[in-house]
């Protein structure tokens, strides 16, 4: 595909910053704010507690998820984890699994948007307002990820400029004892209330907020665009992930103390945030929340397509998929062009959800959770099976954690509702027809077998064999009487 003058994947890379950026801005810093309501709701006003358990779930597996991109430092994030450890069949239908998530991603953003565009402008249908959005995303990511990286970069700044203001506005109310207001910062039924509380409901809010917390995913899906990957990538991973897990946290429990849930207390759960802005006399805020939501969904968005796109390539790649369309890079932006134009079109499946922003959230989490309980597997075959890691702290790190990590993600993945359930083994099932059909029958393997392709420190001992075979070559080579500086010089050129 990239041979002679065939275009190929956009050349400029990206460092940690534009990694960390482009994370933040998957799982958008301002989102927060939007699930007060809903979060709410499911899990009887529990939703700083909720925000808490998902938060400690997933530090376990962005660990696993920076021990994999250390030692497979390329895109495709855990369709190329499991491909490695497990075999292509397995690698492929987790592959899959992951374009569910993405793409059911980008949809609950261009929702999120239509929806409350529609809330500040009711003449405007939210359909129409959906259509805006997935148009300014698709060509965003059609002409480059530098392009998207500089927009994300204005996405992740404003809402968490935005975020503090709002934080502002929070600590005043409770330190003011406003009404409503827990009246202090220090209140337990802030982050529970136990009069309310619904187990089953909390349960499957934790696993719909998980989705919140894994825009290290999407960095590791970059690793073929980024700096020095091994190094750059898993960097970006513990940046993003920490500060998700500090920061949402006490956003989540700030905004119970400002004001305090209970049953009946918000109209519209979806588009709660109108109400809590005005309920704290902050009004103005809900004048500039439409453009910052559009920002924060476009930005989302933006870097799940990117996700996407990266992963149909890889798969098109790897000859499950047909290359010509799939595999296909834009000879002018360097980019996935077609796949960013499927994504588009796909996205535009958020006009049936509107109403249903919690089901469609759930279909997130399905591909998620069963994404990350894949790479904590992938963990111990890797490190534990295949490279023979013993002694206490290998136990540690590569049992104990994985399959803590996998126990509790299946577990709330077993929570998700019926939807979640047809829809992703629907999608599922799909995929095992394309592999059938890929590999006829299974008979045939990938053409781009990952498990060809060496692991970090086995490619720098390649490179240093080859690099020492060439210099021996070279020097054996040079004629009597040439000076070796320019007999080197003229030898090596030849051999390039």
């Amino acid at each position: 595909m990239n041979s002679g003058n065939a275009p190929t994947l956009e050349k400029k890379k990206i460092g940690t910053a534009g990694l960390v950026i482009n994370g933040l801005a998957y799982l958008c810093p301002g989102c927060i704010l939007m699930y007060y309501g809903v979060a709410n709701q499911i899990s009887g006003g529990a939703f700083p507690l909720a925000l808490l358990v998902a938060g400690l779930v997933m530090i376990p597996t962005a660990m696993s998820y920076v021990k994999m991109s250390q030692k497979y430092p390329k895109g495709g994030s855990v369709y190329t984890y499991a491909s490695k450890t497990m075999g292509y069949k397995i690698g492929f239908l987790v592959g899959w699994i992951l374009i569910l998530d993405y793409l059911f991603l980008g949809v609950t953003c261009a929702l999120s948007s239509g929806i409350y565009m529609n809330a500040a402008v009711p003449s405007m249908p939210a359909w129409l307002g959906i259509v805006i959005t997935v148009i300014i995303i698709t060509v965003l990511c059609y002409v480059g990820i530098k392009t998207a990286t500089v927009f994300n970069a204005i996405c992740v700044g404003t809402p968490v400029i935005l975020l503090g203001v709002t934080i502002v506005i929070m600590c005043k109310a409770i330190a003011g004892d406003a009404p409503g207001s827990s009246g202090t910062f220090f209140s337990a039924q802030a982050m529970v209330n136990t009069e309310l509380f619904n187990y089953q409901g909390f349960l499957t809010c934790v696993a719909v907020l998980c989705t919140l917390f894994v825009g290290y995913d999407a960095v590791t899906t970059m690793a073929d665009q980024a700096h020095n990957p091994a190094k750059t990538v898993p960097r970006a991973v513990w940046i993003v992930c920490i500060y998700t897990v500090i920061s949402f946290v006490i956003v989540g429990y700030l905004m119970n103390c400002a004001w305090m849930y209970k049953d009946g207390l918000v109209n519209d759960p979806d588009t709660a945030i109108y109400e809590f802005n005005a309920h704290l006399g902050a009004d103005w805020f809900n004048a500039i929340f439409v453009p910052l939501n559009t920002l924060c969904s476009i930005g989302c968005s933006v870097t799940a397509v990117i996700a996407i796109s990266n992963i149909f390539r890889v798969m098109a790649e790897s000859g499950y998929l047909p290359k010509k369309f799939f595999a296909y890079v834009h000879p002018k932006f360097g980019t996935a062009s077609r796949n960013v134009l499927l994504c588009g079109a796909i996205s535009l499946v958020a006009i049936l959800f509107v109403g249903n922003l919690v089901k469609l959230a759930e279909l997130v989490s399905f591909g998620c959770l069963l994404s990350f309980a894949v790479t904590n597997a992938g963990v111990f075959i890797a490190f534990w099976i295949r490279d023979k890691r013993r002694g206490v702290k290998s136990v540690w790190s590569y049992i104990v954690l994985p399959f803590f990590s996998i126990a509790v993600n299946m577990f709330l993945w077993a929570n998700l509702g019926k939807l979640a359930m047809i829809v992703g083994f629907g999608w599922l099932a799909l995929g095992f027809v394309l592999l059938l059909i890929g590999t006829k029958g299974f008979k045939l393997k990938p053409e781009m077998d990952l498990d060809a392709v060496p692991d970090a420190p086995q490619a720098e001992a390649v490179t240093e064999e080859i690099t020492e075979e060439i210099t021996e070559a070279t020097t054996e080579a040079i004629p009597e009487g040439i000076p070796e500086e320019e007999a080197v010089g003229e030898i090596q050129e030849e051999e390039k």
